[in-house]
């Protein structure tokens, strides 16, 4: 029988320009599980994230930092920028099904 308990604590700062079209967005997350199936039983995963959007595009960030009861230490992480070409080309695509086209590397 599996059994996890996690505690979920998150937090979040938001900032909008009075036009909303910069923003930004910061999360911190933490979880706590035990009697995983692989590698070490029990665990802390604590989560860093952000997001924002500027006048050509917008990123998403995201950090996970894993903390084993046998002391191991581990880390993960992702980056998501994407750019605006309807803002860099100054196209207008209208008010249709598409209203913008971007550009990203995963």
């Amino acid at each position: 029988m599996r059994f996890l308990t996690a505690l979920v604590l998150s937090g979040s700062c938001t900032t909008l320009a009075p036009a909303q079209e910069f923003w930004h967005s910061e999360n911190v997350q933490l979880l706590r599980g035990e009697a995983y199936e692989l590698g070490s039983e029990e665990r802390t995963i604590v989560t860093l994230g952000h997001a924002g959007r500027w006048s050509t595009g917008d990123v998403f960030v995201f950090s996970d930092f894993t903390f084993a009861d046998d002391g191991s230490i581990a880390a993960y992480g992702e980056i998501t920028p994407r750019l605006s070409l309807g803002h860099l080309f100054d196209l207008d695509f209208g008010a249709g099904l598409i209203r913008d086209v971007y550009l990203t590397v995963n």
